[in-house]
């Protein structure tokens, strides 16, 4: 099997901690303002060199990342900042062991990476989270299924978190993660070679991956607060996280990150139990008995 397609099954890794990949949107999820506001504001194009008709062709400033620090010291609020609990999500996931960190945005790479060194990331950390802007080559025609296929066929995750502000782009990345996983389970020796298509034709169906025994619906009650959708493939799950702009509750995340930490743990005790019994004296009699 080429390993750089689906990676190695979580069973064989020799690790304690499980392969955690968060898949996050910038704009209007870490930040507090969506996309299409943020490229039009004012601070956003001082950090242009020069004048351009398209964000998406615009050169920007060496020292975008000092300009926005100093304009994020002098007012209150801008909403192009990572708010507060974003920040300190993202600060325990880059020293957290086993995890990525994963930013899908239509939005700049230079500009993230100018707004991360405003709020004091440093060059390592930054270099550590990988940021796919809207000329990076993982995006087909900024399609956020596509380029979270195509990063989990790299290396399959155990735990994927998924949070967007955009329903649709949340959707998008947590079923391609799942398409990926549904086709490791079914076709193993699947390989680059047969191109992975992103269509009805994709091997597999998230109906049949859907595990909502365990999941946090909400109710018209509680309609403001955000919901986490957990989807299962066998023993790996994506948490899907859809919210407000600039409202998700990245400590209810880390909570239930938590959990799914903790289970996955359990799981592995479980795993490896029932392996020490098969290879004892009583496990093979009971095998050649069989």
């Amino acid at each position: 099997m080429d390993s750089r397609l689906f990676g190695s099954a979580p069973e064989k890794r020799t690790k304690n901690m499980p392969l955690v990949r968060c898949y996050l949107d910038f704009d209007g999820t870490l930040t507090g303002v969506t996309g299409g506001k943020t490229v039009q504001h004012k601070l956003y194009r001082a950090c242009w060199d020069g004048n351009y008709k398209n964000y998406a062709e615009a050169e920007f400033i060496p020292a975008a990342g000092e300009l926005l620090r100093k304009a994020f010291a002098v007012f209150d609020t801008t909403g192009l900042e990572i708010q507060d609990g974003a920040l300190k999500f993202l600060k325990k996931m880059l020293v957290m062991e086993n995890a990525e960190i994963i930013i899908l945005s239509r939005n700049r790479k230079e500009y993230i990476q100018a707004v991360m060194t405003a709020q004091g990331f440093t060059d390592q950390e930054i270099q550590k989270i990988q940021i796919h802007g809207i000329k990076s080559e993982i995006y087909n025609n900024s399609n956020k299924h596509g380029a979270a296929s195509k990063i989990e066929r790299l290396n399959l995750a155990d735990i994927a978190i998924v949070a967007d502000d955009d329903f649709a782009d949340q959707l998008g990345m947590k079923n391609g993660i799942c398409d990926v996983w549904i086709a490791q389970r079914k076709w193993p020796l699947y390989t680059q070679a047969q191109e992975y298509r992103e269509s009805d034709e994709t091997p597999g169906s998230l109906s049949e991956s859907v595990d909502l025994s365990s999941c946090d619906l909400g109710s018209e009650e509680d309609s403001s607060e955000m919901h986490i959708l957990p989807f299962s493939v066998e023993n790996r799950i994506v948490l899907g996280c859809h919210y407000d702009i600039g409202q998700f509750d990245f400590d209810k995340i880390g909570l239930q990150l938590e959990k799914e930490i903790k289970k996955w743990k359990e799981r592995r005790i479980d795993c490896e139990s029932s392996e020490e019994y098969a290879s004892s004296e009583e496990g093979l009699a009971l095998w050649a008995g069989l």
